[in-house]
């Protein structure tokens, strides 16, 4: 968040190459949501939102290197937020 920095988990989360991993604010409402869902579902302990210019998710490795980063340019209305493919980004 464009406010300062906050940990999904201050456990390492692990998941495996190629598969999904989902934050949810809320993992018991998303399983309702999304029954079916076989990936790694993480909860983090404080919830920031992720809606403008300023803010970026990052993914870093086991030894604090960035794998990955995601920076947010406009907020996504209904609750919804952006993801992004292998090779494309979509909604």
């Amino acid at each position: 968040d464009g406010q300062g920095l906050a940990a999904i988990s201050s456990d390492p989360v692990v998941f495996a190459a190629g598969g999904r991993i989902v934050l949810a604010e809320d993992s018991a409402q998303f399983r309702r949501a999304y029954p079916g869902f076989t990936g790694t579902l993480v909860q983090p302990p404080t919830w920031r939102a992720l809606n403008d210019g300023a803010d970026t998710v990052r993914l870093v490795d086991r030894f604090g290197l960035e794998a990955d980063r995601f920076r947010y340019t406009e907020s996504y209305p209904g609750g919804f937020t952006h993801s992004r493919g292998e090779t494309e980004e979509r909604r």
